[in-house]
């Protein structure tokens, strides 16, 4: 938006003030912080240092969100943590979805902050995933830090595991709770929504479409992650966060 906005194209348009300047309805704090960072991006140009982003604070990211560049200033990917043959594909929008596969094998995906410098500013407050026809899997919250040595989710999970048509909370033994799925299963697709309240310390899943609803919810005040394993292919979109 702000490449378009001073293309040239448009200076007739922006809002100026008494002197012919641009205007930009910002608070002036925080955008600065948001041009210094494009400054010194800029500058980096071939070196290997790397340019880390100011702190993510609400007014800070709202204000990329209106400017497109949420996904720019804070990289974002669901990295293969097991599984041979699996991909992630990235969007090249933020408002298209990331494609999950594993077409050979059981693989479970986590969503990451910028990897490679271990930061997340950012944290999910909710996304949907659509599995495709014959896709298996679970899909859930994963307790943040959790180590996963296997393909099945481990004992801090709250999940939904299609296979087993069942919700589990899992970090209480033996609480889990099946459900009917069949009428879904039958639609083709499968989509299933995952949001977190905060002002609750709640986390919730959804079968969308199911008829009874077929959703739980957990409350949990500890840092939870979005988590899928899959066999086959997943489509994620709608991802929102709270900052």
């Amino acid at each position: 938006m702000l490449a378009s906005k001073f293309s040239g194209r448009w200076d007739d348009s922006i809002e100026k003030d008494k002197d012919g300047n641009f205007f930009i309805d910002e608070d002036a704090t925080v955008f600065m912080q948001l041009l210094d960072y494009l400054r010194k991006c800029d500058k980096r140009k071939n070196n290997d240092i790397l340019i880390p982003p100011p702190v993510a604070t609400f007014d800070f990211c709202w204000m990329l969100e209106y400017y497109d560049l949420i996904f720019s200033v804070y990289p974002h990917e669901w990295v293969p943590i097991n599984g041979e043959g699996s991909s992630s594909v990235k969007p090249d929008h933020p408002d298209k979805p990331f494609v999950l596969n594993s077409p050979d094998s059981m693989c479970s995906f986590e969503l990451d902050l910028d990897k490679e410098r271990q930061r997340k500013p950012a944290h999910v407050r909710s996304f949907l995933a659509e599995f495709a026809l014959d896709t298996k899997g679970q899909i859930g919250w994963l307790r943040e830090g959790t180590f996963r040595d296997t393909v099945k989710m481990s004992s801090d999970a709250f999940a939904l595991y299609l296979d087993d048509r069942e919700f589990s909370q899992n970090s209480k033994p033996g609480k889990s709770f099946e459900v009917d799925l069949t009428e879904c299963f039958l639609q083709g697709c499968f989509k299933v929504r995952c949001t977190w309240n905060e002002q609750c310390s709640t986390y919730h899943i959804e079968v969308v479409g199911s008829n009874p609803m077929a959703s739980r919810s957990f409350r949990d005040k500890a840092r939870r992650v979005p988590v899928i394993s899959c066999t086959g292919q997943v489509t994620i979109s709608e991802l929102a966060y709270g900052f």
